[in-house]
């Protein structure tokens, strides 16, 4: 964190600043929270306002993200992780692109479109990511050349794929009532994915088969691969609260694709035609490695009989090194204190309750704007969106009293782009974090 931005922070909070290097140490939906309404001016003091600098755990900065317009948050979040990596790797700062694994996690879903009737939607898991960047690839934004920016013009191009699949999915119902062959069905099917996906690349821009960081070439799976080595010997662990969340209020957009006119649930005995489509997993090249992240779709794979060619199911090669589980609110933030003193941050997703957070300042708090944990209960909201806990503020009795958040929504929201997040507001709101654990 610069100095304007220790300034506003000590300006902001009321803190005491201590020593300057404090800041130096150490498919369900879920759709993002782009665009809500701010809450009123803050009217009592924070918790984070009581923090002692010196007994609080704040890992160095990296680039702050700016979705814009786009419910990217899964990824911008997950892409700072990323960055934290690299910097500890090649000894300096590299930005990685959103645009590109946004561009990824586009063509997964028109495959789940033609397939299963999902529709494409902006938002995701943040572990979906993570896999995503460990198998997909990562490539820095300055290898990048793109037509569009995705977090710009992805609203946009999103309800145009849902359209070109509900058109496809119309005539696929004619074909069944027809009794079209599964051999038919088929090849339109394929026609129809193939051409969808080149006339979103033609619009967006092709994925970079290779670039170069500090004189040495990559591929943007090579590249993943070598920030991955301490990455491949840890499980990504969800947890959950298993105490109560306030519920959000149903989505109001209305769903053009179908399930149930999906490919499969249409023709299901072409689900077994995915089994030639299988990868390989042994780590070697790919020819198209996108390919991989249309395997991701654990819920839709868990009742294929697929195997790779090592002989394992599919989902459980996915689902390697990942598992999810529900525990206290006192656990989850002992795991976030256990990765924070780590030196690795925390993927969190939260619900986004406008009552309660100020973009201006960028404090998120239940006893800054006047409520209790009761008040919360009966909170109204439908955004969900994907952070990522950069450090842990404690109170000069040691005990934590709130998180330094990486947001994704761009500089000039928050401190710098950082927001502080009240133990209380934690403890009403946040639905998940995803760790690293050796066991």
């Amino acid at each position: 964190m610069g100095r304007c931005s220790l300034y506003l922070l000590v300006v902001v909070l009321g803190l005491a600043p201590g020593s300057a290097h404090a800041f130096g140490r150490s498919a369900p939906k879920r759709p993002c929270a782009v665009t809500i309404k701010q809450a009123q001016p803050e009217r009592y003091r924070s918790m984070i306002a009581d923090a002692d600098l010196a007994r609080s755990t704040l890992l160095p900065d990296a680039s702050i993200k700016n979705q814009n317009k786009y419910g990217c948050c899964w990824i911008s979040s997950t892409l700072g992780k990323w960055e934290r990596i690299a910097e500890k790797k090649f000894g300096h700062s590299i930005v990685l692109s959103e645009n590109h694994m946004v561009l990824a996690s586009l063509f997964y879903r028109v495959r789940e479109g033609i397939y299963f009737g999902s529709e494409v939607i902006q938002g995701g898991w943040q572990e979906s990511a993570d896999w995503m960047a460990m198998f997909m690839g990562l490539v820095p934004e300055k290898a990048c050349k793109w037509k569009v920016d995705l977090r710009v013009d992805g609203e946009r191009i999103v309800k145009e794929l849902n359209q070109k699949i509900a058109d496809y999915q119309k005539e696929l119902v004619g074909m069944h009532a027809r009794r079209a062959s599964a051999e038919t069905v088929w090849k339109f099917s394929q026609e129809t994915k193939t051409k969808i996906l080149r006339e979103l690349r033609d619009e967006v821009g092709n994925f970079p088969k290779s670039f170069v960081v500090d004189g040495k070439t990559y591929t943007p799976y090579s590249f993943a691969r070598t920030l991955a080595d301490a990455e491949d010997e840890m499980v990504r662990v969800r947890y959950e609260p298993i105490e109560e969340r306030v519920p959000r209020l149903p989505s109001d957009d209305e769903e053009i694709v179908k399930e149930e006119r999906g490919l499969f649930k249409l023709y299901p005995e072409l689900g077994r035609t995915l089994e030639s489509m299988s990868p390989k997993f042994s780590g070697a090249e790919n020819e198209d490695l996108y390919e991989r992240i249309r395997l991701y779709g654990k819920t839709h794979l868990s009742g294929l009989t697929l195997s790779t060619s090592g002989g394992r199911p599919v989902n459980q090669v996915l689902d390697a090194g990942y598992r999810e589980e529900k525990v206290s609110l006192e656990k989850m933030r002992e795991r976030i204190d256990e990765s924070i003193a780590a030196g690795n941050p925390v993927l969190l997703s939260t619900s986004m309750v406008h009552e309660y957070y100020r973009s201006e300042t960028g404090v998120m708090s239940l006893r800054a704007h006047g409520a209790t944990p009761a008040d919360a209960k009966n909170a109204k909201f439908k955004g969900g969106h994907a952070m990522l806990v950069t450090g842990v503020y404690r109170n000069r009795y040691g005990e934590v009293v709130g998180y330094r958040i990486q947001n994704s929504w761009g500089a000039n929201s928050g401190v710098g782009g950082y927001y502080l997040m009240d133990a209380d507001y934690f403890n009403a709101f946040v639905t998940g974090i995803v760790v690293k654990s050796k066991t």
